[in-house]
């Protein structure tokens, strides 16, 4: 009998192994549609309120204390309004502990609090629930910042109508991680400040991978609400984890309106990785432990080099250092 179910549940992908296996899937679809409820009744009964001016970012961090010292020079550097930053760390040995402690200590007069990794998934979780803002976005530590902008610029946008996106501009044709061309968006343009900003709706870019991809953990603005929500029902233990099983909701943020500025304000480096749960691409111009033995003798990215520079060629660029 389970030999003849298999092959009718093999066509929809799945197979039964053991009871166990099955009691799995079970909890997984249930937990999916729990939170699918719990979105929609909270969309429903907020929608129309008003959220407060509050708003947190939390970074991801592992082995890369001078990439790391990059985005945060350069976030405080050209963020006019920032909001606080809390990192979440791990490190592999006591080198790297060594470089987090003198990040820590350079960063000690900025709204920026570190957090040594435990357990991940309950510490974002605590964060994310104890947070008093209603917006949040997260970001990597091989990102860094371009030039000037105004974070509160993304308070003018509900999160769950919008998703601003610091990491998206005009000028994102090409998509590093699918190593494609990508089309842009038939932008509307919205003014605002005085400044010009473009908008598009998520789900009319299916064949442009950067601009169908709503719940990147790449400075994208959610509504800290609806993340405290799906927290609660995914399974992850790491960002890579984390931001994978985030795409389980991808088809309640697709219909959702994108805004970003001209040109993206926050670019990916991706010189070299330190995670084995993806194959990701990356350009290998430094290793992790290279960039560790120039951090402790005192060098540090020269992050300032970048503005004014095309994002797509950032992204395959080396560092120099200062």
């Amino acid at each position: 009998m389970i030999k003849e179910i298999n092959k009718l549940l093999g066509k929809a992908g799945f197979q039964i192994k053991k009871n166990i296996a099955l009691e799995s899937e079970k909890v997984y679809y249930r937990n999916t549609i729990k939170c699918l409820e719990d979105l929609y009744n909270y969309r429903c009964t907020q929608f129309k309120l008003n959220l407060n001016e509050q708003i947190i970012g939390i970074v991801f961090s592992k082995n890369r204390a001078m990439q790391l010292h990059a985005l945060i020079s350069s976030y405080f550097y050209y963020t006019e309004n920032v909001a606080p930053l809390k990192v979440i760390f791990t490190t592999d040995n006591e080198q790297h502990k060594k470089s987090y402690q003198i990040l820590k200590e350079e960063f000690s007069t900025l709204a920026v609090e570190f957090i040594c990794e435990n357990d991940f998934k309950a510490q974002l979780k605590s964060i994310v629930q104890k947070t008093e803002a209603d917006r949040i976005f997260f970001m990597t530590d091989d990102a860094i910042f371009l030039d000037e902008y105004n974070l509160s610029n993304v308070l003018k946008f509900n999160p769950l109508k919008t998703i601003f996106s610091l990491r998206l501009g005009k000028n994102i044709n090409f998509s590093f991680t699918h190593n494609k061309v990508q089309g842009l968006p038939k932008f509307k343009s919205l003014i605002l400040n005085s400044q010009i900003l473009y908008e598009w709706i998520w789900k009319n870019m299916s064949n442009s991978p950067d601009w169908y991809y709503p719940l990147s953990v790449d400075a994208n603005i959610f509504s800290k609400n609806e993340i405290d929500i799906i927290i609660k029902y995914i399974d992850f233990n790491n960002p890579n984890t984390f931001e994978a099983s985030l795409q389980i909701f991808i088809n309640v943020f697709l219909p959702r309106k994108g805004v970003c500025y001209e040109n993206a304000k926050y670019v990916n480096i991706p010189c070299n990785i330190v995670q084995n749960d993806f194959e990701n691409i990356y350009t290998g111009t430094f290793s992790v432990s290279e960039l560790l033995k120039l951090f402790l003798e005192g060098k540090r990215i020269n992050w300032k080099l970048y503005k004014g520079i095309d994002a797509i060629s950032i992204q395959k660029s080396k560092y120099d250092f200062i």
